[in-house]
């Protein structure tokens, strides 16, 4: 799997895009931000930051957190608006608390022990 996380970035970009509905997962994770009026969100295992540009157009800042670099790359061309930083899910540090964070289901496949 971390092949597909890392050498293979462009592939993995291409391949979800054809199961993976984004504007369907921003608009579920958008409503709740709203419902609790939160103005920023942190994305934990952020991928090619798919989601980033979404939260942005409609004033949500946004931060990624991704432990690849090849993802983190692909995500700053795509969105360079956004932040992005590299880092592992387990061991990362806030420097500045946020409103909200996020996870979305496939990411927490990456945690591979108990």
């Amino acid at each position: 799997m971390s092949i597909l996380y890392n050498s293979l970035a462009n592939v993995y970009e291409a391949m979800y895009q054809t199961f993976i509905d984004y504007n369907e997962e921003h608009s579920y994770y958008s409503q709740i931000l709203k419902n609790y009026n939160k103005k920023e969100v942190l994305e934990i295992g952020s991928g090619t930051g798919n989601l980033a540009t979404l939260f942005l157009e409609e004033g949500i800042a946004y931060g990624g957190l991704d432990a690849s670099d090849e993802m983190i790359t692909l995500a700053r061309k795509k969105c360079p608006k956004a932040i992005f930083v590299n880092g592992d899910m387990r061991s990362f540090q806030l420097e500045e608390q946020v409103d909200s964070i996020i996870i979305t289901a496939r990411t927490i496949s990456f945690l591979r022990t108990n």
